[in-house]
């Protein structure tokens, strides 16, 4: 009799623990849902947006507005693209069991994008009948990407209520299977603290995906660095927030390519990583560093011309040291520009600073490279005789023709 009791409260807290794994297992299963349903309302609410700025984009190229440019509009298009095929296509959005007509329509979207993409070919400034033939092709699917989005969000919210009640039914089977585990002891604690490890255990996978995947949007995978859009992003904040003058010094590696193709890419690798740490070590918390691309660095400080010119020389030093590989030991140079903002209230857009790095940096290089130049005026009218004279030279010389004798 004792021993069928035994049995008995085995058999109970079997059922019970089995029940607790299941709705353990429901939570992951429900969060993995429910994610892919926070992704495709994230998707198909930038669908919406970047089908609009494609239009917009391209109502400015037809409309000669004075920032307008092709290359925007193609890769406004690009990006848009991208976005349906994610929705057309991406594993994970097809658990949802997203409705027929929505995938029609996605189909139908696809179909027209392609055909929009003879137009872009021919697509130019000011060409306001092939931006109507282009409207034509893409505004009938406006209201889908709202209907898309109110879909989206309606599974988001089925997704948090069954995520909710899972939740609910794995804590009341996880007290219960509190009370078994006191009548039969350690071995089932011990079994709980596994099931609930895996769970804490997928937590922080989750966690450390999510920050992986924000690092790599704003980090150079290189270098380590911060890249090109997390460049723009900090000198955009810079010139809304008027609120203090920064420096901005553009620094090009002297000789990288050569390098490069003496040596080979890994070795160009190596070398961008060690000059990359050397930068990050001179440049400190407070001073923002990135690769802009290629051999190509900018740093951008805020403590005046004096702190930006001592940084570049310090640089300059750091650049010249040798940089071992395997064998073969690597020496390159730098040029650097540096340009200011001005006044704090000088209104003043990130890209004339940046234009004017820019010249300072050609005007290194120009003066036998090795060195930094501080933006002054008188640049910008070498840089434009400079210009002005090598289209001379090239109206001017005589065409190389081909003389044929038999």
């Amino acid at each position: 009799m004792t021993r069928l009791k035994y049995i008995l409260v085995l058999v109970a807290f079997g059922t019970v623990f089995s029940a607790a794994r299941s709705d353990l297992e429901g939570i992951r299963i429900a969060t993995d849902k429910r994610m892919a349903a926070t992704s495709r309302l994230e998707d198909v609410s930038r669908l919406e947006t970047e089908t609009y700025r494609f239009l917009d984009t391209a109502g400015r190229l037809a409309s000669q507005t004075a920032d307008s440019k092709k290359e925007d509009v193609e890769i406004s298009f690009d990006i848009l693209w991208s976005r349906v095929e994610a929705l057309r296509t991406v594993p994970s959005y097809r658990s949802l069991q997203p409705l027929q007509n929505e995938q029609q329509e996605l189909d139908r979207f696809a179909n027209a994008l392609r055909d929009v993409e003879p137009y872009l070919r021919d697509f130019q400034a000011g060409d306001t009948e092939i931006f109507r033939k282009i409207a034509a092709k893409v505004e009938p699917s406006l209201p889908l990407t709202t209907r898309l989005a109110q879909n989206a969000f309606k599974r988001r919210v089925d997704r948090s209520i069954q995520y909710l009640q899972t939740q609910k039914a794995a804590a009341e089977s996880v007290g219960r299977l509190q009370v078994e585990c006191a009548l039969i002891g350690l071995i089932a604690i011990v079994m709980v603290i596994m099931e609930l490890a895996k769970v804490r255990k997928l937590n922080l996978e989750l966690r450390a995906r999510d920050n992986e995947i924000s690092e790599l949007a704003i980090k150079d995978s290189l270098t380590g660095l911060h890249n090109r859009r997390s460049f723009d992003d900090h000198v955009n904040q810079l010139e809304k927030s008027q609120s203090t003058s920064w420096h901005l010094l553009l620094i090009d590696l002297d000789g990288f390519k050569g390098i490069n193709d003496y040596f080979g890419h890994a070795a160009g690798d190596h070398l961008l990583h060690e000059i990359s740490a050397r930068f990050r070590k001179l440049a400190g918390s407070d001073t923002m560093i990135a690769r802009l691309g290629g051999d190509e660095f900018a740093m951008v400080s805020s403590k005046g011309e004096s702190h930006a010119i001592a940084i570049a020389a310090r640089l300059l030093s750091e650049v010249r040291q040798p940089v071992n590989f395997g064998e073969e030991t690597l020496c390159i140079a730098a040029s650097i520009g540096i340009a200011g903002s001005g006044r704090v209230d000088s209104g003043e857009t990130a890209d004339a600073v940046y234009h004017r790095a820019d010249l300072a940096l050609y005007a290194a290089k120009k003066a036998g490279k090795n060195q930094f130049k501080v933006y002054d005026p008188s640049m910008a009218r070498c840089r434009q005789e400079s210009i002005a004279t090598d289209s001379t030279n090239a109206l001017t010389q005589p065409h190389r023709q081909i003389a044929v004798n038999y």
